[in-house]
């Protein structure tokens, strides 16, 4: 089961294959590496995980989560417009939730945030 899960895994990263040798491997976007980070279970557990830190160091103020969750994923503050963006994401989560009936709205729409952020360019693509 293990080797499943490593072929797995590098299918996502689209590498390249050992028994071949080449001088310089292309940058790739493959379709599943997109479908994992929105529907793969371990990315949302990630996700999850993020938010509970958020909720943690920063309670309920989602000003203060935004700016937090920029620090520890991309080293930086939000620009405005990534702010704006960011909460007003954060807004439609938690009210799609709320028609939906969810529990807990908020850490939920933290959630979905925290997992935009891992499929974000930035993030997955170190310069």
């Amino acid at each position: 089961m293990k080797g499943a899960a490593e072929m797995k895994q590098a299918c996502l990263a689209s590498r390249s294959q050992q028994s071949a040798s080449c001088q310089r491997r292309l940058p790739t976007n493959v379709a599943p590496q997109a479908l994992a980070l929105l529907n793969d279970p371990f990315i949302r557990t990630l996700a999850a995980d993020f938010a509970a830190r958020l909720n943690k160091e920063c309670g309920p103020d989602p000003d203060k989560c935004i700016s937090r969750a920029w620090h520890l994923a991309f080293g930086r503050a939000p620009d405005p417009a990534e702010h704006t963006a960011a909460h007003a994401l954060l807004d439609r989560q938690q009210a799609s939730r709320r028609r939906n009936g969810s529990k807990e709205p908020e850490t939920g729409a933290l959630t979905d945030f925290c997992q935009a952020l891992f499929a974000m360019n930035e993030f997955v693509y170190v310069e």
